[in-house]
């Protein structure tokens, strides 16, 4: 949309421009908004469920660690199970490639087990320092709380630790 504005030119003389009101008002044309909402949700929800639990951890907990608006998290997700289930797989992504080298099929079996619970120790401490408690498995937390009760979260849930996995 192109307005016009009057604007004083050194403080002198007045002169009318044409702006384009986009760029007046500070908008990028033609560039999308880039916002990184929906993986502060799925952190925070994992956050938040590994800290308590799925059924204490409430959506609008989720939106106020995020900095969200309980709009956007209903933009993203259907329902907190569906965010909780995202949220376990955001978790795995980021954990994938430390899995594969870990598991390699280079390193010794027994040397695997040895660098998993290196692994898990070192994250446990870390989330220790941050939250003052040593927490279990999330997924495995999840799973033995709502796994009877929500089919997405046990699909997810059982997808990940199925025999076909080459890391289980």
């Amino acid at each position: 949309m192109i307005c016009a504005f009057t604007e004083k030119n050194d403080g002198q003389s007045r002169s009318d421009k044409l702006v384009n009101r986009s760029v007046y008002l500070g908008y990028k044309v033609g560039v999308p908004r880039v916002s990184d909402m929906k993986e502060r949700l799925t952190e925070a929800a994992m956050d938040l469920i590994w800290e308590n639990s799925y059924g204490s951890t409430s959506g609008d907990a989720i939106c106020e660690r995020a900095g969200a608006k309980k709009g956007s998290f209903y933009y993203f997700f259907k329902s907190k199970s569906e965010l909780a289930a995202a949220a376990l797989e955001g978790d795995w992504k980021k954990r994938k490639a430390d899995m594969d080298t870990i598991f390699s099929a280079t390193v010794p079996p027994l040397e695997r087990f040895e660098r998993y619970f290196d692994y898990v120790h070192d994250r446990l401490a870390e989330v220790q320092v941050g939250c003052g408690s040593i927490l279990g498995c999330p997924l495995l937390s999840i799973g033995s709380e709502v796994s009877t009760q929500d089919k997405m979260l046990r699909e997810k849930g059982t997808r990940d630790f199925r025999p076909q996995n080459p890391i289980f």
